[in-house]
């Protein structure tokens, strides 16, 4: 047996390895495929938010989980969250180190799904006349004026959901809520995707805004 074994591996140990890798590879991706989450909403903070704990950030999606529907019709609401550090006080030792890759964070994000941005005021600030962000008016979210920063972004401190609801006062209350505006693509249908994906962040913030703490 050993002797077969030896020589059917120098006649084809190439070929056995190539097999095998391949083999190992498929596991893989199928594993991938069918555990991976299938997100509902995308939501992104760029912000200090170095000080939001594992507890916090559960807190934060499964609040967020409330403003948001079943649009893959699978049973669950599932939210990403994910977020980003950028350091808007300059004296800060670590805001040049932290702060470098912003650029093309911003630039990444504008093709992926995340609609709603959370961002610290500064950044908001050097990238609002950019094109990258749209109107509240364009899809009637209604703000009131203590919570409207401006034409495009809400301030979280000033919705009530900041402080009645487990997770976000876990963020700075200066905070803005933008909707991002739709990439240019050349794929048609792709675009018409990203404006269905838009409508829908935009009806979530139009959730997140409409919340009223209930009385005591």
């Amino acid at each position: 047996m050993l002797k077969w074994l030896d020589n059917f591996w120098y006649h084809h140990k190439l070929a056995t390895i190539i097999t095998v890798f391949f083999l190992v590879v498929a596991i893989i991706c199928c594993v991938q495929i069918f555990t991976r989450t299938n997100y509902d909403a995308f939501v992104m903070f760029v912000g200090s938010g170095g000080t939001i704990t594992t507890t916090q950030y559960n807190d934060i999606v499964s609040s967020l989980s409330d403003f948001a529907e079943d649009i893959d019709g699978n049973g669950k609401i599932e939210v990403c969250f994910s977020r980003e550090t950028f350091i808007s006080n300059k004296t800060d030792e670590m805001s040049g180190v932290l702060n470098s890759n912003i650029t093309s964070t911003m630039q990444t994000l504008l093709y992926q799904d995340y609609f709603i941005l959370l961002l610290d005021p500064t950044l908001y600030e050097m990238y609002k006349d950019s094109g990258m962000f749209v109107t509240t008016a364009l899809y009637d979210i209604e703000v009131h004026d203590n919570a409207r920063y401006d034409e495009y972004a809400i301030r979280l401190g000033e919705c009530d959901a900041y402080y009645s609801m487990p997770g976000f006062s876990s963020m700075p209350s200066n905070t803005l809520i933008v909707l991002k505006a739709v990439p240019y693509l050349t794929s048609s249908s792709k675009t018409e995707e990203m404006k269905d994906l838009q409508a829908y962040h935009a009806q979530i913030i139009k959730n997140f805004v409409a919340f009223t703490a209930p009385e005591d």
